[in-house]
Parts: structure tokens; C-alpha cells; sequence
């Protein structure tokens, strides 16, 4: 496992284009669209259980705004200055 752990520290960290501070904002990023996902996914079963015809819809609706939103969330964020040296 620590080998594991070295060879992601490695290659992750120097990823080109992503700065090591930008990581954890990027992961919270990512868990909130996926945390989005699953309960319009959740709301989506909830309304078809229920009989309704609208739970496609929720679930579509979703994957049609979300990416927009995560993009312009990203696009608006400033850039961070990398540590000169």
C-alpha cells in the first residue's frame, strides 16, 4: 500500500495544468456533482415508484444542467498563483 501511495504521489502531484492546491477544491467539486447525481437519480425512482411520468425527466434534467453549471463554476474560478522558486 505505501508503494501505492508513493508512485500517486509521484504522478499525481505533477500533473500538468493542475496545481496540489487546486486538488481538494476539484475533489469537493466532483463529490458535490456526484452527490447531485444520486439524489436526482433517487428523486427520479421516487416519482416513477410513485406513478408519476415525470422521473425520466428529473434524471435528465440533471444531466443537462449540471455539466453547464460545473463547467461555469470552474470557468469563473480564479486561477491559483503557483509558489514561485
Amino acid at each position: 500500500m505505501a508503494n501505492a501511495r508513493a508512485v500517486s504521489a509521484k504522478y499525481c502531484s505533477s500533473a500538468p495544468g493542475v496545481s496540489p492546491r487546486k486538488t481538494p477544491w476539484l475533489r469537493q467539486l466532483m463529490i458535490a456533482y456526484d452527490a447531485g447525481w444520486a439524489v436526482a437519480a433517487a428523486v427520479g425512482l421516487l416519482v416513477a415508484w410513485q406513478g408519476g411520468a415525470a422521473g425520466g425527466e428529473v434524471w435528465m434534467g440533471y444531466q443537462a444542467v449540471a455539466p453547464i453549471a460545473m463547467a461555469a463554476r470552474l470557468v469563473a474560478a480564479r486561477p491559483v498563483r503557483a509558489a514561485s522558486g
